[in-house]
């Protein structure tokens, strides 16, 4: 255990076992892996009141691996490294969605599990991995649980994890999607009330749409979704009639009027994204399967 300038105890655990330890026997402290969105919601000039862990000499914690089910990654891994060694078996809107996190310096050093558990805002990652139906291993001294990433938080942003609990791994179902498209504008630290991101799978056959799901994040502690949008679209032809893509949005536009999260400009890009992806399911090739 070390002392920073500012008092507080820095405590340096190499093992996950000797981790829960601590945070048992110290559950205020502060996780500090890549530190880079703890750092950018401090300004770039952080002034913490916690004595912090830090992670960095976890081996554990930075492994990937890989079945024939999911991959599963350590919450310590960088997202460099996740790019780099997964670019082969990573889910494309995945891979985009961890290209759109800050410039590649940062990316040296954010993890996947900080970029998750970001208590103050859901960033990229976020919504993507929730359509994934991604899960988390949550450990403690003692015992460990498997969490979806859909429970984590409540509506009201407020996390599920207990003071001595500590995310270890991100585990990723590999199934197949036939289209996926990951986008993001603006950045939601610097610039929350402009900045969103469009997260979307989609299973087709024989010219149907199977299955869709869709996600508007970077709006603070929630993401927007619509189950009816989404059921509406299920079974339907991809060349999409006008009136089809009518209703279509007019489902979205009910579910956004029930969050009040999202301020005008984001609803309006959002409804302009929606236009945009459905008609271009007109011409989409997998029509001709």
């Amino acid at each position: 255990m070390a002392e920073n300038r500012t008092g507080r105890n820095i405590f340096a655990p190499k093992s996950v076992s000797e981790l829960l330890s601590i945070k048992q026997q110290h559950p205020d402290t502060l996780l500090w892996a890549g530190g880079t969105a703890l750092m950018r919601q401090q300004n770039i000039h952080p002034s913490f009141s916690k004595d912090i862990i830090q992670l960095s000499g976890i081996r554990e914690l930075k492994k990937i691996r890989r079945t024939e089910r999911y991959l599963e990654i350590g919450a310590c891994v960088p997202i460099k490294k996740i790019l780099n060694v997964g670019q082969h078996v990573l889910p494309f809107a995945l891979s985009e969605a961890l290209r759109s996190i800050a410039p590649p310096h940062i990316r040296n050093r954010a993890t996947l599990g900080g970029n998750l558990c970001c208590r103050s805002r859901r960033l990229n990652t976020y919504s993507v991995l929730i359509l994934m139906d991604a899960i988390l291993e949550i450990r403690k001294s003692g015992k460990s649980r498997w969490v979806g990433l859909n429970r984590l938080f409540t509506r009201k942003g407020k996390d599920s994890i207990q003071d001595n609990e500590v995310v270890t791994r991100i585990r990723i179902p590999l199934n197949v999607w036939n289209l996926q498209y990951f986008t993001a504008v603006g950045d939601p630290f610097y610039d929350p009330f402009n900045a969103i991101s469009f997260s979307l799978l989609m299973e087709t056959h024989k010219g149907l749409i199977s299955q869709v799901r869709f996600a508007v994040g970077n709006i603070g502690k929630t993401i927007v979704r619509s189950i009816d949008f989404e059921s509406y679209l299920t079974e339907k032809k991809l060349k999409l009639r006008p009136k089809e893509i009518d209703n279509a949005v007019e489902y979205f536009k009910k579910a956004m009027e029930q969050t009040e999260v999202l301020t005008s400009f984001q609803k309006e890009r959002t409804i302009r994204f929606i236009l945009w992806f459905l008609h271009e399911l007109r011409d989409y090739n997998l029509f001709t399967e």
